[in-house]
């Protein structure tokens, strides 16, 4: 494989969790875990506050460092989006659940004002673990090499709609300006 791919460590994107919380914030989610991970291995003492371990970081630092394919305005507003708690509408197939991440201040210097973040295990176990998560099935992708799919039960009775309209009308050998006036795309 090329270079690009095994020398940068890979974002991971968890679908049970992605089906509840959305792609990014799952990835985000992942993230922190991963920062958290680390220095729980290290037993690093300065990221120990209150019974759990914290990774701290700016907006700026975790684009830069973690999602530099992100604006910092997106990286706020997922991290932002997992602070909060989660009550799904009607009919939705979500958990409700409560932050997913926990915020914290545990700065030496009173005026600094960088975030510490942690995660709430057990509001995310609650999601993984959820029965909603079993109602749903799961297949291999046929053209995928063994690539888990989601398919959702409920989508899967529509039919594809019989296309009948009869094409033989449409010119497609003349000029872009003809062909767009077939369809009253263009003036």
């Amino acid at each position: 494989m090329g270079k690009l791919i095994v020398d940068e460590p890979p974002l991971i994107l968890l679908p049970n969790l992605a089906v509840q919380i959305g792609d990014r914030e799952a990835i985000v989610l992942q993230q922190v875990h991963y920062w958290i991970s680390h220095y729980t291995q290290k037993r690093d003492k300065k990221h120990f506050h209150d019974g759990r371990y914290w990774v701290y970081n700016t907006y700026e630092g975790w684009q830069k460092d973690n999602f530099p394919s992100w604006s910092v305005r997106t990286v706020r507003r997922f991290i932002d989006s997992l602070r909060k708690p989660y009550k799904p509408k009607v009919g939705e197939k979500k958990v409700e659940r409560g932050p997913l991440l926990l915020v914290g201040n545990y700065n030496p210097k009173g005026y600094d004002r960088t975030l510490w973040y942690s995660i709430d295990y057990d509001e995310v176990y609650k999601i993984v673990n959820s029965d909603d998560l079993s109602e749903r099935e799961w297949t291999k992708c046929p053209h995928g090499d063994g690539q888990d799919v989601h398919m959702d039960v409920a989508k899967m009775d529509r039919p594809i709609p019989e296309n009948t309209r009869d094409h033989s009308d449409i010119d497609t050998d003349g000029d872009l300006e003809t062909f767009l006036k077939q369809f009253s795309l263009s003036e």
